[in-house]
């Protein structure tokens, strides 16, 4: 029921909305939503494989840099940021391989921990990661593992279709992207 005010003059002044106009507005936001939605879903998909090929990019540059120090220092370490606290090893080719002394720098026996090892210590602010299970309340950016004890893989975990990671091959230092 329409709520009317009568003026002096006579006249009616209407309160509220019509149905038609309700309807109307409902339409034009509905259109909207549906066309922003169109333009938003490619962007959101285009963001984890930038992530991923952003977080390759400074894993590689940072891997090739402590290569090349390895190799003018001619030491089995390098000091990561002129730290001598922060130390990574490198293995028998030169390419980094773990922050431990007491696991062995071989780039046949590469355990997840000393892939993780690696994250934490070129990433100063590393994005969260785990190891193998991963506990879906507490859930981190990535899931790190060791395929064949020569390769180290940094798997995007956010919801999102498609595998998404990148491959750190410890005997050649090559950093391979992948994603849908």
């Amino acid at each position: 029921m329409k709520h009317a005010k009568f003026t002096v003059e006579g006249t009616c002044k209407q309160r509220g909305f019509s149905l038609f106009e309700l309807l109307l507005v409902i339409i034009i936001i509905s259109l909207l939503i549906y066309l922003g939605y169109d333009k938003y879903s490619p962007q959101m998909a285009n963001a984890a494989e930038k992530m991923i090929e952003y977080q390759a990019s400074t894993f590689s540059r940072a891997v090739s840099t402590i290569n090349a120090q390895s190799k003018i220092d001619n030491k089995g370490y390098v000091e990561y940021g002129g730290d001598k606290n922060s130390r990574i090893y490198v293995n028998e080719f030169g390419w980094p391989a773990n922050t431990n002394r007491t696991m062995s720098p071989k780039y046949y026996n590469q355990t997840p921990e000393e892939c993780k090892q690696l994250w934490d210590m070129i990433f100063k602010n590393a994005p969260s990661s785990a190891i193998g299970y991963i506990d879906q309340k507490n859930k981190p950016d990535f899931k790190i593992s060791s395929i064949n004890a020569r390769i180290c893989r940094y798997e995007l975990v956010r919801k999102q279709e498609g595998t998404y990671f990148f491959d750190y091959d410890l005997s050649t230092g090559n950093i391979v992207v992948s994603h849908p």
